[in-house]
């Protein structure tokens, strides 16, 4: 089975915030060869190309750095998801991907407003996840439990750490919230190779918001 990987345009900010880290000295070189993989020194010693793959342990190991130093320690997902939303903003602000410029504009006209529609709009941000994660396969689907709702499937992602995947949730939140939705991600992982993402709100909930904030 194929290990996941990671496009060198999430792991930007992650590998500079661990160099900073080492220049205020609040952690050494040897103590970070002990902690993460070789590739993750790699990137810390020669840098980051944003469009090249990178296995997945390095985004974990170099978040575990930061989850301890500046998060509340390690398994602060918190920490992992708060990242992940500000990457999923620097997304939308950066104009790279048209996926996401095309959604925002439909959220903004208003068009998705039946699930069906919003479930096709929603399918843009699970081409752009796709394209920045190397393994597995995403969709788009109905929430079983929730008829208004849809949710973005990860399926074939054994090996994807909690930090990926938490991370990736905040990224998802981030261009929901600030590409004009309204409504955060939930994550929840229901084997080694299952992962969901869900709604944390119905879709006639956000109809009824938008239009009264036009009045």
């Amino acid at each position: 089975m194929k290990t996941p990987e990671t496009k060198g345009i999430l792991l930007v900010t992650v590998v500079a915030d661990v160099v900073r880290l080492m220049k205020e000295d609040r952690i050494s070189r040897d103590d970070l060869e002990e902690e993460v993989c070789a590739d993750a020194l790699k990137l810390i010693d020669e840098g980051v190309s944003p469009v090249s793959w990178y296995p997945s342990v390095v985004y974990r190991d170099l978040v575990r750095i930061l989850m301890k130093l500046e998060g509340k320690g390690l398994g602060d997902m918190e920490y992992v998801r708060k990242r992940g939303e500000r990457a999923g903003q620097r997304l939308l602000e950066s104009g790279l991907y048209q996926q996401l410029d095309f959604l925002t504009r439909r959220i903004q006209a208003q068009e998705s407003s039946s699930r069906e529609s919003f479930e096709q709009a929603l399918r843009l941000i699970v081409s752009m996840a796709a394209s920045l994660t190397n393994g597995g396969s995403w969709t788009v689907c109905q929430d079983p439990e929730y008829p208004d709702r849809v949710q973005i499937l990860g399926t074939g992602v054994d090996g994807l750490s909690e930090e990926n995947a938490q991370g990736t949730c905040g990224m998802f939140t981030g261009i929901s919230l600030h590409g004009g939705a309204g409504f955060a991600w939930r994550y929840e992982r229901q084997g080694p190779d299952r992962i969901v993402y869900r709604m944390d709100r119905d879709i006639r909930d956000l109809r009824f918001k938008s239009s009264n904030s036009e009045r």
